[in-house]
């Protein structure tokens, strides 16, 4: 975020938090970039982690929600918008790998949220890799749905490549689901011991640790114990 600001823009916001008696951030990471990038004084900086509402839970899912955007389980699911800085180009690519190494694979990939316009990689990749009849990109969706989109799925991949937070993380270990993301910025400060993590720049890391959670028993067990 702060690479995109012109030297002006980031005195200007310097000063800005300067004037300020507190500043919240929601994860330790998050308090670094702030202290390091604006200059404030890390006794100013306080963390306030998101938490996750009650929707989000185990068994929340609903056949009906998943009709209404062309899902059937079993399936991965992306959720983030789908633009350069959240990586989903590597969940399409990671799914096209794991198609290959298990031709009997039944799931779906599930790209939930919109599209940032004039960004065509993704869906460019997906028509690339023949995966247009196995890829569902819902667009904008309703956010009374979304629980019941993560409690469908059998996995949670979460690529970005970098986040102040990670709502998907803590929302999927709610909704009882394993979670495999980034080893990035708050990342795996948010998850923890319940999830798995994967360099998001290295596909063969992406494809092995998504290979685990998803077909280990075992280690969905942990994941979804842990997580809960």
């Amino acid at each position: 975020l702060v690479s995109k600001f012109s030297e002006a823009e980031l005195a200007r916001t310097r000063r800005r938090l300067g004037a300020f008696d507190r500043v919240l951030t929601v994860s330790e990471s998050a308090k670094r970039e702030v202290v390091e990038h604006y200059r404030v004084p890390q006794d100013r900086v306080t963390v306030v982690y998101n938490g996750v509402g009650d929707s989000f839970r185990p068994g929340a899912s609903s056949d009906l929600a998943l009709a209404k955007y062309g899902l059937r389980r079993p399936y991965i699911l992306t959720i983030s918008t789908i633009k350069p800085k959240k990586n989903v180009l590597e969940s399409v690519r990671a799914f096209a790998r794991l198609r290959e190494r298990h031709p009997d694979m039944p799931h779906q990939l599930a790209l939930v949220g919109y599209t940032m316009p004039g960004y065509t990689e993704v869906a460019d990749e997906i028509r690339a890799l023949g995966l247009s009849d196995h890829v569902v990109t819902t667009g904008w969706t309703e956010s009374a749905d979304i629980p019941a989109l993560y409690a469908g799925a059998d996995l949670v991949l979460f690529p970005s490549l970098h986040e102040g937070f990670g709502l998907p993380v803590v929302e999927g270990m709610a909704s009882g689901v394993p979670v495999v993301a980034s080893n990035v910025c708050s990342i795996p400060e948010v998850g923890g011991d319940a999830i798995l993590t994967f360099d998001p720049s290295n596909l063969d890391d992406i494809v092995a640790t998504a290979e685990r959670a998803l077909f280990d028993p075992s280690t969905r067990a942990v994941l979804v114990e842990r997580g809960l």
